[in-house]
């Protein structure tokens, strides 16, 4: 019998898919991610809420064509900004039009991220990378230190 706790953690990132189909950038940028150690997990938009019932998650957003834009806005008034709030998601939004709206406190939990777009796909890599692993750090291992008993 396999003990759980022994397990290595799968780091990995959900990706909001607008379309039926993945973008052309996807499987490059998962393929750099997956690199660094961090799988990308494609997942369609209306199924975002299921997992929020779940645990904590990391999610990337691509908003590069304007019908992404709108599908973007909409799931955020419907059902992502409640998340964000509630520490269910934490997301990294990556658009070419504007950085939406949002709360001052998002920004200070660290649970919106905004990275401008043209952006070179090494420098989103380093920077999805950065934010992953700050939010979500290693330990480093070892046991818990203990004080010598001083006997009187």
């Amino acid at each position: 019998m396999t003990n759980l706790t022994s397990l290595p953690i799968e780091k990995f990132i959900l990706f909001i898919q607008f379309d039926e189909k993945l973008p052309k950038y996807f499987f490059n940028l998962s393929i750099k991610l997956s690199k660094e150690g961090i799988k990308l997990v494609p997942i369609p938009a209306k199924n975002l809420d299921i997992l929020s019932k779940k645990k904590h998650f990391f999610i990337i957003s691509v908003v590069s064509t304007l019908k992404s834009c709108q599908e973007y806005q909409d799931l955020r008034r419907k059902f992502l900004d409640y998340a964000l709030l509630n520490n269910r998601f934490s997301i990294i939004e990556v658009n070419s039009f504007y950085k939406f709206e949002i709360s001052n406190r998002l920004q200070e939990n660290r649970s919106y991220n905004f990275i401008k777009l043209p952006v070179s796909m090494n420098s989103l890599v380093n920077e999805v990378t950065d934010i992953y692993n700050k939010r979500n750090p290693i330990w480093p291992g070892g046991r818990k230190g203990k004080l010598p008993l001083l006997e009187s």
